[in-house]
């Protein structure tokens, strides 16, 4: 088997992404047309449009693309940030440098942040709680259920420890995975697709990437 060329894959993902767009506009820009899709599938039906669950079944697929490429960029962008960020790689026992990776590095062809965050599993929820948990020094999942964020109404900053929906939101995020899973891998011509189950765990994905902004720009501020 040949051996994987990482730098190439880094430089060939980075193509396809806007370099010097912030990384929450640039994961929304693609989430803004799935919940166009989102619309389009509610307000449908099966009658008018026969194909309609099996484009709803593109939804989970499409937003954990966005949790996916979402969490890499942070992971870049914190590991690139330095101490004690870019201190905490060395707990990532997996992670493997290599002479050719060194050059690339030191060349500036890729960023220490762009190689660790390509390498990193995310999968699923444990995959980006693990990784999130190590770089940030703290538990992930406890730290972002306690920031605040105007998730519901723009003023209102609220917690989802405070307004008790942190477990369904982890919760749905984990089904989220399991169903693009479903759809990416398996014929899955039973499934049932409802409109409901897809508005929630789409609904958790956002949640879970507005909190994550939230508490990443707090890491990230100046200290005063």
């Amino acid at each position: 088997m040949a051996k994987r060329d990482y730098v190439a894959e880094i430089a060939s993902r980075r193509g396809r992404i806007r370099r010097r767009t912030p990384r929450y506009t640039e994961m929304n820009t693609r989430l803004g047309g799935i919940s166009a899709i989102a619309a389009f599938v509610r307000e449908s039906s099966n009658k008018d449009v026969p194909f309609r669950s099996e484009i709803a079944k593109y939804i989970p697929i499409g937003t954990v693309a966005c949790l996916e490429g979402y969490f890499r960029l942070v992971f870049r962008d914190l590991i690139d940030h330095g101490a004690p960020f870019r201190d905490n790689v060395s707990k990532f026992k997996e992670i493997k440098i290599g002479i050719d990776h060194v050059v690339a590095l030191q060349s500036k062809r890729v960023t220490f942040g762009e190689f660790v965050a390509h390498l990193l599993p995310a999968s699923n929820l444990s995959d980006l709680n693990d990784s999130m948990s190590i770089l940030i020094g703290a538990p992930y999942l406890d730290a972002v259920k306690r920031v605040s964020v105007e998730y519901f109404e723009v003023g209102k900053e609220v917690s989802l420890e405070e307004d008790g929906i942190a477990d369904d939101v982890f919760r749905d995020v984990v089904q989220l995975f399991e169903q693009r899973h479903i759809f990416v891998h398996e014929l899955a011509t039973k499934a049932k697709v409802t409109v409901r189950r897809i508005a929630i765990d789409y609904a958790a994905a956002t949640i879970l990437m507005m909190g994550t902004e939230a508490l990443v720009a707090n890491l990230l501020a100046p200290a005063t």
